[in-house]
């Protein structure tokens, strides 16, 4: 009783902070095969947007209900679980959704982590066994999800009861994407957060535009004229031998800075593109090669080699000409770097990468593996439990997580503003899934592999390769297809 008390104090105090806080609009973009539907993170100060009342009432006597996901610096079992609240926004906007479930539900919420590399095998080996171990898959897109489907390990959202995939906090991107002939093994959801942090963005130096006289990369994002020419155009600007010694090194200033190859891999989403899309027969077909491609792949070289416009660093160790320097206008991220950056006296924007052209519609963006997709095994017991506690957690990290989420993203140095949260809303709205991906055949790395040697051979790389890639996705489409006859 005692715990009832409190968690109903805790929601009532929660709700009040998240409908000051949350936005008061709720967006819903549409898109094509350029990305699907994706809302405003943010959510809306409707509180009818979070009701989950068509959800029956269950009493599951206590049962655990097992997350199992991968442990990784950016996700792992903390994108989940939160033991008890400790003033950290993040831990007790998790707190809060659980407690919320937990009571409504009379069940416990339990995180189980497994080394990277396992999740599959561990999933593997316990259906194998008849146990049911786990309830919930939070897997590592590209580790798992080719395993997971070749394995049969896997259950069909669609046929999953007392769950609205419409919903909005629900990716429509992945649902329209990687579904094939009524089959959709993977979803996203505000359960799994991690879709947020792994997104890639940029952030610009604000103290350039008037020391330049440039415009603002907002008001070019608006406009719709944040393009890849546009972006090439500005980085130019600023490169400059600062010690005169001749050579351009750490001590000297740069448009832009970048890892090596990672971050421009994400080029191919922010432009338009995917690795491979289905086929009305229910096939898969590779799309990713192209004459825009080719021309992308020309204009980043020339960004990342021509001149001394670009400082390139290791992405898996710390950048070594930090924004907050002064001497560089524009670096790529995820957006899990932003909290880290906190601490900075440089003044940042956050915005999207750069659309193609002003013929494209939207702003996009990839998101990385560690994000996490939400599966269930294909062994799970009681389907309709899954399906109201993931309706139910979604909807409660619609209310509570993602809210938060948005706090420790804008608490940095005059980031709290119209413009930065406007600036989270496009690139979340314009998160894309992408089955090319997602069941990896390594097609997405070519291009950012070949930009990190100085080479521009994309068209000969890609057809000594394309015939591997097609092998990939066809087993890939004959997954699906037994799944189907399995059912």
């Amino acid at each position: 009783m005692l715990k009832k008390i409190l968690s109903m104090f805790i929601v009532s105090m929660f709700i009040s902070t998240c409908l000051t806080s949350c936005s008061n609009k709720n967006n819903q973009e549409e898109n094509t095969a350029d990305g699907g539907n994706e809302t405003s993170a943010a959510g809306t100060a409707e509180f009818d947007l979070y009701a989950t009342d068509y959800l029956p009432e269950k009493n599951y006597g206590g049962y655990e209900f097992t997350i199992v996901t991968f442990e990784d610096h950016m996700t792992g079992t903390n994108m989940f679980i939160a033991e008890e609240q400790t003033g950290e926004t993040m831990n007790d906007a998790l707190y809060k959704r659980n407690i919320v479930v937990e009571d409504r539900f009379n069940i416990k919420i339990k995180g189980v982590g497994l080394p990277y590399g396992e999740t599959s095998k561990a999933v593997a080996r316990s259906i194998k066994a008849g146990d049911q171990p786990y309830d919930l898959l939070a897997v590592h897109s590209v580790e798992s999800c080719t395993a997971l489907l070749n394995d049969q390990s896997i259950y069909n959202w669609l046929k999953v009861p007392n769950m609205d995939l419409d919903k909005p906090w629900y990716s429509q991107s992945i649902n329209e994407l990687i579904e094939i002939n009524g089959f959709l093994p993977y979803i996203v959801s505000d359960v799994n957060y991690g879709s947020y942090p792994c997104s890639f963005a940029m952030v610009f130096n604000k103290s350039y535009i008037p020391k330049y006289g440039i415009e603002s990369p907002y008001d070019l994002v608006r406009s719709g004229d944040w393009t890849l020419d546009k972006f090439s155009e500005m980085v130019k600007m600023f490169s400059q031998d600062m010690n005169g010694d001749g050579i351009f090194d750490v001590n000297d200033s740069y448009g832009y800075v970048t890892d090596y190859w990672v971050y421009n891999a994400n080029f191919i989403y922010s432009t338009g593109n995917l690795c491979a899309q289905k086929t009305p027969d229910n096939g898969i077909e590779l799309t990713l090669y192209s004459e825009k491609i080719s021309t992308l792949i020309e204009k980043l070289y020339d960004i990342l080699y021509v001149g001394s416009n670009t400082f390139r660093y290791d992405i898996y160790e710390p950048c070594t000409l930090p924004i907050d320097q002064n001497r560089s206008f524009i670096q790529s991220l995820w957006l899990h770097d932003l909290p880290s950056m906190r601490g900075m006296d440089v003044e940042f924007g956050i915005i999207p990468c750069p659309k193609y052209d002003k013929q494209q519609e939207k702003y996009l963006t990839g998101v990385d593996a560690r994000g996490t997709v939400l599966a269930l095994p294909s062994n799970t017991v009681d389907i309709e439990r899954s399906g109201i506690m993931v309706e139910a957690l979604s909807a409660e990290s619609k209310r509570y997580v993602v809210p938060a989420y948005y706090d420790i993203s804008l608490s940095i140095k005059d980031a709290r503003d119209e413009e930065s949260k406007e600036m989270l809303d496009i690139l979340f709205a314009g998160r894309v899934y992408d089955l090319g991906y997602i069941y990896d055949s390594g097609m997405y790395w070519l291009m950012g592999s070949l930009l990190y040697q100085k080479k521009t051979n994309f068209t000969s790389e890609y057809e000594r390769n394309a015939g591997n890639y097609q092998k990939h996705y066809d087993n890939i489409a004959e997954q699906y297809r037994i799944a189907i006859e399995m059912e």
